[in-house]
């Protein structure tokens, strides 16, 4: 998910949201995950990291589920959760300009869906 306008700066500070990140031929492995920080190079991400779930999400449809609250963001697949992000906090980088005033930001702002379904 991509922020619905960039008030806080171009990428990343902004924020970026990965639902669900599969990276092509690791069918049994996802990740979730945040982006902010600063603008690029002074971003930084955290989430779930490589999850190896054991099974083929090739072969069958799944069910990923995000629910996002002022506090905190859950990542789910199939009914099941499997990362939790706290973002009541400074998600600034530390490093060149702090765009952000408050905590939780960039993430209090309206985001958009972007769905990217290539297939190898």
């Amino acid at each position: 998910m991509m922020p619905q306008n960039s008030y806080y700066g171009v990428w990343a500070a902004s924020g970026e949201i990965d639902v669900m990140e599969n990276r092509g031929t690791q069918n049994n492995i996802l990740q979730g995950s945040i982006h902010y920080g600063g603008t690029w190079p002074n971003h930084q991400y955290s989430g779930s990291g490589e999850k190896d779930f054991g099974k083929d999400f090739s072969a069958d449809f799944h069910t990923f589920t995000l629910e996002w609250e002022k506090n905190e963001m859950r990542w789910y697949v199939d009914g099941n959760i499997y990362h939790t992000e706290n973002i009541n906090k400074s998600m600034w980088s530390g490093k060149g300009v702090n765009p952000y005033t408050g905590n939780g930001q960039p993430f209090d702002r309206p985001f958009f869906w972007v769905l990217n379904v290539a297939v190898s």
